[in-house]
């Protein structure tokens, strides 16, 4: 028969074996009204097939993945044209979440460039073509969330910072997709 399940994301993430993998970030999605956490994966090599590397994506639109590759190409000058690009969301959950651009550039540009995403980091926000960083709904459920299962801290869209607070949790607030690029950097201590 069925049995609830009192702590879905619970499910869904496990605990990292090993600090400091590049390319792994959690994204608190929406599925319907509930937020469940979400690990994304993705992984960024170099391509044996010049001109013509691969893509593949699990749990992801490849349309998304695409255009915030040609953003990134565009906006931070990472040469993603020479690179294979693996893009997952764990558990077999299909992610169509705009919220979830953010997490997914974030993996992508930690893969890339070798540089890990702090473990107890939330990352959530729509990126537009212009590069900005934009709202999202259910900002709040996300967060509590995110709080529940220990993340204490989160990258939010700064147009929604203001005002908002969680117990517990710091909020960094994230205008551009150059930005990200920036704190991911400085939490690795480059400058």
């Amino acid at each position: 028969g069925l049995q609830s399940v009192a702590d879905p994301s619970g499910l869904f993430l496990q605990p990292r074996q090993e600090a400091g993998i590049s390319g792994m970030v959690v994204h608190p999605a929406m599925q319907g009204l509930r937020a469940l956490l979400l690990e994304v994966q993705a992984l960024v090599t170099d391509s044996p097939f010049t001109g013509n590397p691969r893509r593949v994506v699990v749990g992801a639109d490849p349309q998304r993945l695409s255009m915030l590759v040609a953003l990134m190409e565009k906006r931070l000058r990472l040469p993603f044209f020479k690179s294979d690009i693996f893009l997952n969301i764990t558990n077999g959950i299909s992610l169509k979440d705009p919220a979830a651009d953010a997490a997914l550039a974030a993996a992508l540009i930690s893969s890339h460039r070798n540089l890990p995403i702090p473990a107890q980091t939330a990352i959530l926000g729509e990126i537009g073509l212009g590069g900005e960083w934009r709202p999202v709904s259910f900002l709040s459920a996300r967060l509590r969330e995110a709080r529940h299962h220990g993340y204490t801290q989160a990258l939010i869209p700064l147009a929604q910072c203001e005002g908002l607070g969680i117990e517990g949790m710091e909020l960094t607030g994230i205008s551009s997709i150059r930005q990200l690029a920036w704190w991911i950097r400085h939490q690795n201590g480059k400058s």
